[in-house]
């Protein structure tokens, strides 16, 4: 009986593990597939292009931001600014109405008295903006960002070229100091890589507001976030997966190597803090092969950990399934990282390899299950859900 127990438990985390390896390794192929977007010879701009930037106590970056944005190559006349001040308790909006720019515009969002268990703070900052914009063309980032200087031109040429009502674009950290700030980048650069192969295979994983846009029209088609507020999180994936209901066909991700810019987190907590925010919006998805790829990750990694820790109870010869689960995971992560930063030039990163596939392993674990057990977790000062 214990050897039928322990063949079954065997067979069975190494399916996940081959399993792992395949589809990530197919995700690999589809990105080195995809073409690289660059603004078309003699494209000329027609589209009105309004960039919104929801901002809870950014002080620190709301300055560098709007200098990235006014500095973009893109016709001065053909874009419009708009900063929605969330309530920061710090300089935010000052520094934003500092810039004598007619094209940059600070609101607020209306003091209606909000209900009972309100959440939806981005969200509301984002639909404030939104309402106000004048242009076709909307796109979000967020204040702490960076943006390339032909990243309008660049998306602007997307949507009017390929007629797409929502696009999600590449996010990158810069500035990296520590190992687990190199970790992170590494980490993202694989998350956009599988965001990318993933649109392109028709499943949509990720969206980052970071580098998000969408048109107006298909914003009030879908009725903005008005069934979706009840989550914190979710402005960016969970209204793709409306737009890409209602427009099939219409949507997709925005592979270039201009990425939007931000700086990774400074601490394990704000780390975890900002994945369980992530993981959140996985209880709101309808799509069965999404949370069926999720639940094959999470999966695997809490298999390599049972693995481990049952070599204490069981026989040598278990000490293979660990070996077939690690180099799975192994092999497959080190090509598909591999890829992803030799297309965003970033191969320095590559020497946090090592240590990352641990720390990946134990973070994906844990965010996994606090994902679906947190509640409420804080965010910018509030406890949301």
């Amino acid at each position: 009986m214990e050897l039928t127990w322990i063949t079954c438990l065997g067979i069975f985390f190494s399916i996940l593990g081959v399993a792992y390896a395949i589809l990530v390794e197919r995700y690999r192929r589809v990105w080195e597939k995809m073409s690289e977007w660059k603004i078309p010879p003699g494209y000329t701009p027609s589209v009105l292009v309004s960039v919104v930037i929801p901002a809870r106590n950014e002080a620190s970056g709301i300055g560098a931001c709007l200098d990235s944005i006014l500095q973009q190559q893109y016709p001065a006349h053909l874009f419009e600014v708009i900063v929605v001040d969330d309530d920061s308790s710090d300089e935010t909006a000052a520094i934003a109405l500092q810039f004598a720019d007619s094209r940059i515009s600070v609101l607020q969002p209306p003091g209606t008295p909000l209900p009972e268990g309100f959440v939806a703070y981005k969200k509301r900052a984002l639909e404030t903006g939104v309402s106000k914009a004048k242009g076709d063309l909307i796109l979000t980032t967020d204040a702490d960002c960076v943006l390339p200087p032909h990243w309008l031109g660049l998306m602007a040429s997307c949507y009017e070229r390929k007629g797409w009502h929502c696009i999600t674009g590449p996010v990158a950290f810069h500035r990296e100091g520590s190992l687990f700030e190199r970790f992170q980048s590494l980490d993202l650069l694989g998350m956009m890589l599988i965001t990318g192969a993933g649109m392109r295979m028709g499943l949509t994983h990720l969206a980052n507001g970071a580098a998000f846009g969408f048109s107006k029209a298909a914003f009030e088609e879908v009725g903005g976030y008005s069934d979706i507020s009840r989550l914190a999180s979710g402005d960016d994936l969970l209204l793709l997966h409306k737009i890409m209901a209602r427009y099939p066909g219409k949507t997709g991700f925005l592979k270039t190597t201009q990425a939007v810019r931000t700086e990774a987190l400074g601490s394990l907590k704000a780390f975890f803090q900002q994945r369980v925010r992530w993981g959140s919006k996985s209880r709101s998805y309808s799509d069965r092969k999404i949370t069926a790829v999720l639940a094959l990750v999470f999966l695997l990694c809490w298999s390599v950990l049972l693995s481990l820790a049952l070599l204490f109870w069981l026989p040598w010869y278990w000490l293979t399934i660990p070996v077939v689960l690690i180099v799975s995971k192994t092999w497959a992560d080190y090509r598909m990282l591999r890829s992803a930063a030799r297309f965003f030039k970033r191969m320095d990163l590559f020497n946090a390899f090592w240590p990352a596939q641990a720390l990946h392993i134990l973070y994906i674990a844990g965010v996994g299950l606090a994902s679906n057990l947190v509640v409420r977790y804080k965010w910018k000062g509030r406890r949301v859900k």
